[in-house]
């Protein structure tokens, strides 16, 4: 193995200097036990294909020599084409790789591993663009104008299949690439703003399609001149399946049209505002550069009077008192709400929050129908089929008559039917009530 190593090294150490850019791709994406010389060479025969233009004039001569067949119906030709434009056909047709399996000779709509999995969506065709936004040259080199505006001409990679997006996380530098459209990390610790995507947004990386959930602003400082320098990325792309964080020198220039981005083989540097904001190095003959600045992570913030444990805790330190009396006195303790976050759902029942109720004041005896009527629910029981797990009792002391209602939630509409339905009843029957008495709780 170490043998074969020694040969792809001064394989790709004697390319011509048009292979700079594949070297680094090669390098970069490929895992050392791919890095073979049968698949050095399948690589740099991909390259070749996708990067050097194809002159059509070769077979212009054979392209134009087509005959008509007729005679099968009248007035129709069926035309042939020559046998060497077949055979360019059949090459072209055994150099496809598959998306799915990275087999050649056939598509991925055609590919029987992909069938026999069920046609999973993952990885997208090759020739769906739609939803597809930023692209990420992830080796490193800037595309050409053509290549960005049409996916079929990017040949970002030679090799792409072999690349495994989903890695470890550990890598907590920010790498320069001047291909790439848009800042990229797969940390959303990292964010202090963050919105998530109203619809799915794809980033292109080596071919391959990596789904963009949401995206926000992140905080980062460099030391230049022995100067702390902090800035923010802003309209950074979370992406979890990428293994690189990315800073996109054209988002940068679009966000400071004034700033000015400067390299050599080994030292680059980006300045704004007329200063310098951060530098990057890299090893000559290396892959992107890394930059010098580092992620500021954002300070844990903690709402003791919205946060639903704290007000839960202190509920039940508090002998189960009713939650908006804990957050009130946590407010006075000093524990300030925040105006843009929403209450917590206080109408949660307490089992035990009627042990603070207090007694009704003596009276006598009720001597008529209606004088006197009691209210109580009770709940939460088991859900039944309907859904409904609360039971409204409404008793009338003197007769001890009680109305019972089964509903699916304790609010006070649903209350204030239920006591108008009784209500309606008694002036029915010609009694009139006087006085109704019931909890809070």
């Amino acid at each position: 193995m170490l043998l074969v190593f020694f040969f792809v090294s001064k394989v790709l150490h004697i390319l011509p200097s048009r292979f700079e850019a594949f070297k680094s791709s090669y390098l970069l994406l490929n895992a050392q036990a791919d890095k073979s010389l049968s698949n050095l060479s399948d690589s740099l025969i991909m390259h070749e294909r996708n990067v050097t233009p194809v002159h059509s004039s070769t077979s212009s001569s054979s392209s134009e020599a087509m005959f008509a067949k007729s005679g099968q119906k009248s007035g129709s030709n069926v035309v042939a084409k020559t046998s060497g434009d077949q055979s360019v056909r059949n090459h072209q047709r055994n150099a496809q790789v598959c998306k799915y399996c990275s087999g050649k000779g056939h598509w991925l709509k055609k590919c029987s591993q992909w069938i026999n999995d069920g046609k999973p969506p993952f990885p997208a065709r090759a020739n769906d663009t739609s939803g597809c936004s930023p692209q990420v040259n992830v080796s490193g080199c800037s595309p050409k104008l053509n290549d960005i505006d049409s996916e079929p001409k990017s040949a970002l990679l030679a090799d792409c299949e072999q690349l495994n997006l989903v890695t470890s996380s550990s890598d907590q530098s920010w790498w320069i690439d001047n291909g790439a459209t848009k800042h990229i990390t797969s940390n959303r610790e990292w964010f202090h703003t963050y919105e998530t995507f109203s619809k799915p947004n794809y980033v292109k990386a080596a071919g391959s399609r990596v789904t963009a959930v949401g995206h926000g602003s992140i905080e980062v400082a460099s030391f230049v001149n022995g100067q702390l320098v902090k800035f923010d990325l802003t309209d950074v792309w979370y992406v979890p399946g990428i293994s690189k964080n990315l800073f996109s020198v054209v988002a940068a220039h679009d966000k400071k049209p004034e700033s000015r981005f400067y390299s050599n083989p080994t030292f680059c540097k980006f300045e704004a505002d007329n200063r310098v904001m951060f530098t990057g190095t890299r090893s000559k003959n290396g892959s992107l550069f890394k930059a010098s600045f580092e992620t500021i992570l954002p300070e844990p913030q903690v709402n003791a009077v919205e946060s639903s444990e704290i007000v839960q805790l202190y509920h039940e330190r508090w002998g189960h008192v009713d939650k908006n009396h804990v957050r009130a006195k946590l407010a006075e303790l000093g524990l300030k709400k925040r105006s843009q976050e929403t209450k917590t759902n206080s109408s949660n029942p307490c089992q035990f929050d009627k042990v603070h109720r207090e007694t009704f004041e003596k009276r006598s005896s009720t001597r008529a129908v209606g004088e006197l009527l009691s209210g109580d629910i009770c709940g939460p029981f088991d859900c039944s089929f309907g859904g409904r797990k609360y039971l409204i009792v409404i008793k009338d002391n003197y007769s001890n008559y009680r109305n019972t209602f089964v509903e699916k939630e304790k609010t006070a509409a649903v209350v204030s039917c239920c006591v108008r339905e009784v209500l309606f009843k008694a002036h029915a029957l010609g009694h009139q009530v006087l006085e109704f008495q019931c909890s809070s709780k």
